[in-house]
This record gives structure tokens, sequence and C-alpha cells, in this order.
């Protein structure tokens, strides 16, 4: 009875030590999932802020050129009147 009784412990031993193995090497991978994961967060957030940064690059731009785009269309109109006056005389 006491040899089975250590036969048990050793085998409940052994289990544990097993357990414990499975259990620090998933700490290790939840640990490198998490740096994972922070990693990309970080690059994620780095290239939604390029992209909002173009994005405002290009409204500006766009509005830069509709504002030349306005005074262009205004240059045309002044050189328009002109031209109907010559075409008057």
């Amino acid at each position: 009875m006491e040899n089975e009784l250590k036969q048990i412990m050793e085998m409940l031993q052994d289990m544990q030590a097993e357990m414990k193995q499975r259990f620090d090497g998933l700490e290790k991978e939840i640990k490198e999932l998490r740096i994972e994961v922070n990693e990309f967060k970080q690059v994620s957030t780095e290239e939604h802020n390029r992209v909002v940064e173009n994005v405002d690059t290009i409204t500006q731009k766009t509005a830069k050129h509709a504002r030349y785009i306005n005074y262009l269309a205004g240059e045309v109109g002044k050189h328009s009147m002109i031209l109907n006056v010559i075409d008057k005389k």
C-alpha cells in the first residue's frame, strides 16, 4: 500500500511538473502575443496618423487649387469683357 502511495505521489508530481511546464510555455506565448499586438497597434496608429496627415495635405492643396481656378476664371471673365468691348467697336 505504501509503495502504491509513493507511485501515486510520483505520478502526481510528474503531472504537476508537466502542467507547470505547459503553463510556463503558455505564459511565454501570451507575453509574445501581447508584444505583437502592441507593436501592431503602434504601427496601425502611426499609419493612421500618416493617412490623416496626407488627407489634410491633399485637402489644403485642393483648396489652394480651387482658389487659383477661381482667380483664373475671374481673369478669363475680365478678358472676355475686354474682348466684347473691342468686338463692339
